[in-house]
């Protein structure tokens, strides 16, 4: 192969890559692929108040927490969490909890970075945990 062949060559790959690229880029842009408007509008989450005075417990409609919890961090961009509105004591105060399925404890997520973010405060079991358990054990391990 001569060198206008390889410059060629080279020449049509950076074309194919930019036009990679730029259909990448657009289907980015274009929202292909996510977003709330993915989210089925029967999917529920938990949600738990940290009002001390309330400490409400309930499940809500995920599509509505995103949309609520968008609305806080577009107001506050700094925060490192949205919470949204109680639906008992219409404060600001309720956060995306999970339901300990080993005791049925409602806590909030994430809160102990140094572990997993599913550990329950109440039994100290971890769904991830348990499931990467059985995997190794099924493995052999």
């Amino acid at each position: 192969m001569d060198d206008s062949q390889k410059k060629n060559l080279m020449i049509g790959i950076i074309v194919v890559c930019l036009i990679a690229g730029g259909y990448l880029v657009y289907a980015n842009l274009a929202g292909g692929g996510g977003g709330i408007d993915s989210i089925p509008s029967d999917e529920m989450v938990w949600v738990k108040c940290t009002n001390k005075s309330c400490q409400a417990e309930y499940q809500m409609n995920k599509r509505q927490y995103h949309e609520e919890a968008e609305e806080v961090m577009r107001k506050n961009p700094m925060a490192s969490l949205a919470p949204v509105k109680c639906e008992k004591c219409g404060n600001n105060t309720a956060l995306l909890a999970e339901k300990c399925p080993y005791c049925e404890t409602v806590f909030i997520t994430g809160t102990n970075s140094n572990d997993q973010p599913d550990r329950c405060p109440n039994c100290k079991k971890s769904a991830i945990e348990e499931s990467r358990k059985e995997r190794k054990k099924a493995k052999g391990g």
